[in-house]
């Protein structure tokens, strides 16, 4: 085990932490990728002379793959949100968000999931 001196913290040193971090897929919990990350946190803490300890934490977790509008014969995809419960489908009228029906329409960018408000 070797620890890192302030020298070692270069700019080259941190992005290539941030591309072995960005190559472990995605990073949302307990996914594929957030396993990677993990392990990939654990060993450059082990590496730096930190000693680590970890735990398994059950979760449970709905990993939406897919959102989309069907109408008169149109498909149009959405924007699958994080966590939502399983439907197997509404029906019924079609409105703005601010209009009167029982399906509020809102149209987002296509990065909305990860602006920060």
């Amino acid at each position: 085990m070797h620890t890192v001196s302030l020298r070692s913290l270069t700019t080259t040193w941190a992005a290539g932490l941030v591309a072995a971090f960005d190559a472990s897929g995605v990073h949302r919990v307990g996914t594929p990728g957030d396993l990677a990350s993990g392990a990939w946190l654990a060993a450059e803490a082990t590496q730096s002379g930190v000693a680590i300890a970890r735990l398994p934490v059950p979760i449970q977790y709905t990993c939406v793959e897919e959102a989309y509008l069907a109408c008169a014969g149109l498909r149009i995809d959405g924007l699958p949100l994080f966590d939502a419960p399983a439907w197997a489908g509404v029906s019924g009228t079609l409105c703005a968000s601010d209009g009167h029906g029982d399906i509020g329409f809102a149209a987002f960018p296509s990065n909305a999931a990860s602006i920060k408000g």
